[in-house]
């Protein structure tokens, strides 16, 4: 790797070099998936829809016509979007289950549906969405079950699959 040392107008060194790593502040990929959900408040009864528009194994954003106070409690309830990575065939290995020695064999097939989910999450960062013209906010997913967990990562490996895919598309007709 290069070792440039840069410069200002002065001559002086700035204590940063081309070569120092990019710090990443997000610790998962984030999906830009858009897809229904419901979610009740803390202390509030019944279910109010919105859309989810980014989707983490940390949290994800939505847009909904209602400010929320800081540090609420929201409970989300959805499933996510197969139809959003039902084009990725999922390899699967299938075995005879006999005695006799048969290889395993490997088959390609669609994703299984997501099943429906209930997660709990903390606000986090409430802002005016532009583009949309509606609130927007961000929350961290609390005390994600395993199975929440692992579904959420199943879809988000898809979803970034997909998405690799078509962009090596793009490339190969350029």
């Amino acid at each position: 790797m290069f070792n440039f040392d840069i410069l200002t107008q002065e001559g002086e060194e700035l204590p940063q070099r081309l070569d120092a790593p990019i710090v990443q502040k997000r610790k998962a990929y984030r999906a830009a998936v858009a897809f229904p959900v419901c979610y009740e408040l803390a202390g509030r009864v019944g279910l109010r829809a919105a859309a989810a528009v980014d989707l983490s194994v940390g949290g994800l954003r939505m847009l909904v016509d209602e400010d929320f106070v800081p540090d609420v409690d929201v409970t989300f309830h959805f499933t996510l979007p197969t139809a959003a990575v039902e084009d990725i065939p999922v390899e699967r290995v299938i075995s005879s289950g006999s005695t006799l020695r048969r290889p395993p064999v490997r088959i390609t097939a669609p994703p299984a549906p997501f099943r429906p989910m209930q997660i709990r999450a903390a606000l986090v960062v409430s802002f005016y969405h532009l583009r949309a013209k509606t609130l927007a906010h961000g929350v961290r997913f609390v005390d994600l079950p395993t199975r929440e967990r692992d579904e959420l990562q199943r879809f988000i490996h898809l979803y970034q699959l997909k998405q690799l895919r078509r962009r090596a598309e793009r490339y190969e007709v350029e």
